[in-house]
């Protein structure tokens, strides 16, 4: 199955703080085509995440295998 989302959509399943609301992640512009994000796990840790959204703003074809971290 192949799997379209926009830039909205992916920002939408990123996480937030259950009380306060505060987005957990920032944006870090294009990287290789794609908007890519970082996700705070600590104080000095954080996760990449390429996201397919090309800077058209929708995703390229994507199946379940296509996620990278």
């Amino acid at each position: 199955m192949i799997d379209k989302f926009t830039r909205e959509d992916f920002e939408n399943a990123l996480p937030i703080n259950s009380i306060s609301g505060e987005k957990l992640w920032s944006e870090q512009g294009l990287v290789g085509g794609e908007y890519t994000y970082s996700i705070a796990v600590d104080d000095d840790v954080s996760i990449e995440v390429r996201s397919s959204v090309q800077e058209s703003g929708v995703s390229a074809d994507s199946g379940q295998d296509s996620i990278r971290t």
